[in-house]
């Protein structure tokens, strides 16, 4: 089962759609909540769009949902992997006999360069994770 959440059309392009959707706060029975900022939030972002699925208006709603293999895949490549290859390269450099100091530094720069190369990737991933996206009649 997907979470799904509601949002609105804001701006169509031949190839990529703006959507706008309100996220709510966990703060509904706070008594300050008039006051507060963090009650709601609008956020905008941007999704490739292909126009012979369907086509979309300006206002139109619609809802956003990731399917759980969706969700797998991303919790897979910010998370698992990169500890499942620190775990390995620590053990193997264990096995060549390096300094814990020289190790740490190892380590460190693979994750930063796992990540460096996760941004260069955004766009594919981007593709790949894509939300659907439904009118809501």
């Amino acid at each position: 089962m997907s979470d799904c959440r509601l949002a609105t059309v804001i701006q169509v392009d031949e190839n990529q759609i703006v959507l706008k959707y309100s996220r709510n706060s966990a703060c509904a029975d706070c008594h300050s909540k008039d006051s507060c900022s963090l009650d709601k939030r609008d956020e905008e972002f941007t999704l490739p769009y292909d126009a012979q699925n369907e086509v979309y208006k300006l206002g139109d709603n619609v809802e956003i949902s990731l399917n759980g293999k969706q969700k797998g895949k991303a919790l897979f490549l910010a998370y698992l992997f990169p500890i499942m290859l620190l775990f390995v390269l620590a053990f193997f450099l264990s096995l060549f006999k390096i300094q814990e100091n020289i190790m740490a530094l190892i380590l460190l720069s693979f994750i930063i360069v796992y990540y460096v190369m996760l941004y260069f990737c955004r766009h594919k991933i981007k593709e790949m994770l894509a939300p659907l996206i439904r009118k809501v009649s």
